[in-house]
């Protein structure tokens, strides 16, 4: 096999390091002779660090080699979609496990652990619940789907996230937390029925409060904060079996963290008792300026300052999960409507991942793994 083969062969596996298109121009014309670097997984095992990512049915089955992608840098999985209550129970008297069975049957095949995502989130939810839920039915109807849910992936679920964004601002409402069906028809305590439940059913997998919006200096993140230091603080006192809080950091890359409040803030969840996490890790890159190199360069630095930022405090949990592993059919292509989301040049797409939409490593990958290398050595 000649060279220019052998270095194609590589890029297309997601395996050799290209920082930029020099790089790649450079190794295909003999002109040096990058090293390869380890997978990711490998990397973390030095410090029992899990490295997993979000991923679809559609992106294993429709996206050449992504699935030997997956397998190689990634030893934890998060369904996106396949374990949502929209998903999983499209009628009220009927489950649909087979999406969620075909990502949990690749897992296992490649010694992979499993992310739950998720048992009750305040939206996401099919048509029917909004339509038949009521005070008098909520609660068994949340236990019910919870039981079924965990019964039939028992033994193969490594964490749930048992309740997703509890926290937030949107509604307004005096004690920080999100409405919607739950809270309608339950108030607060369907967190603590949620979780109660989870750990009846299966004690075994990590019970975590996914929470999101808490990195910023602005200040709805300064509310996120503390509704989510006085939800955990309810909980606990109320002897409800939360282990975990996971930050849901979808962070934009024009945004500075908030290091000392961050810092503070995860210091007093430590203090509280309870592990905190990174499951859903992305770098939106909307609104940063110039050509493709430029804003590839900015979402790497930010890789690198928040994973900094959180482990300097957080120390080393055995779990990091990325929720945009690849440019490739990437969630944010699809929030258009969202200013958030929109570019000024009027390109729609975008670049949050570590792998380009050919699979090819880009800067932000070097970034996270120079960033787990530094956390391990700690």
């Amino acid at each position: 096999m000649n060279r220019r083969r052998f270095v194609a062969n590589l890029f297309s596996l997601g395996v050799l390091p290209a920082i930029n298109g020099t790089l790649a121009r450079e190794a295909l014309r003999g002109q040096a002779r990058p090293q390869l670097p380890p997978p990711l997984k490998q990397l973390g095992a030095d410090c029992g660090l899990r490295v997993g990512a979000a991923v679809r049915k559609s992106q294993l089955q429709g996206l050449p080699d992504f699935s030997s992608f997956f397998a190689s840098n990634f030893n934890l999985l998060t369904p996106e979609r396949e374990m949502k209550w929209s998903a999983l129970h499209p009628a009220p008297d009927r489950y649909d496990f087979a999406d969620a069975d075909f990502l949990v049957n690749f897992a296992q095949t490649n010694n992979i652990a499993v992310h739950g995502h998720n048992l009750c989130w305040y939206t996401g939810n099919p048509a029917w619940l909004t339509s038949m839920l009521r005070k008098d039915n909520a609660k068994r109807i949340l236990q019910d789907h919870i039981r079924t849910v965990m019964t039939h992936f028992k033994g193969t679920i490594d964490s749930w996230d048992v309740v997703n964004e509890a926290v937030g601002v949107g509604f307004n409402r005096p004690d920080g937390l999100n409405g919607g069906p739950w809270m309608d028809m339950l108030g607060p305590e369907y967190i603590d029925i949620a979780f109660i439940t989870a750990a009846e059913v299966d004690p075994q997998p990590l019970r975590i409060l996914n929470i999101n919006n808490v990195e910023h200096d602005n200040p709805d993140s300064v509310k996120a904060r503390q509704a989510t230091i006085n939800l955990v603080t309810r909980l606990l006192k109320n002897r409800v079996p939360i282990q975990a809080v996971a930050l849901e950091s979808h962070v934009d890359a024009w945004r500075p963290i908030d290091e000392a409040a961050l810092a503070l803030f995860l210091r007093t969840l430590r203090d509280l008792g309870v592990k905190v996490l990174v499951t859903e890790f992305d770098v939106n890159d909307s609104k940063i300026s110039g050509d493709i190199a430029a804003r590839d360069r900015a979402v790497a630095d930010y890789y690198r300052k928040y994973i900094s930022a959180f482990y300097s405090v957080a120390g080393t949990p055995n779990r990091m999960i990325l929720w945009s592993p690849t440019d490739k059919d990437n969630w944010m292509n699809y929030m258009h409507d969202a200013p958030r989301w929109q570019r000024d040049d009027g390109d729609k797409t975008h670049r949050p991942g570590i792998f380009d939409e050919n699979m090819h490593p880009k800067e932000s990958f070097f970034a996270l793994a120079s960033a787990i290398r530094s956390i391990c050595r700690s």
